[in-house]
């Protein structure tokens, strides 16, 4: 059977706005059960800590 892995929340970088601002989407988005939302937020997150901060992904 196929089982889904849903990947650990990564951290948002201390002092970076950008990361805050993913961050706070992210549990807004939750908070609301808009998972979709919170999903596409958490990508981003990890995709601006690849690019902005050295983040492997």
């Amino acid at each position: 059977m196929y089982e889904r892995r849903t990947p650990a929340p990564t951290p948002a970088a201390p002092q970076c706005a950008t990361c805050e601002r993913h961050q706070v989407a992210v549990e807004r988005a939750t908070e609301r059960r808009d998972y979709s939302h919170a999903t596409d937020e958490r990508v981003l997150l990890a995709r601006h800590q690849r690019d902005a901060h050295g983040g492997t992904w």
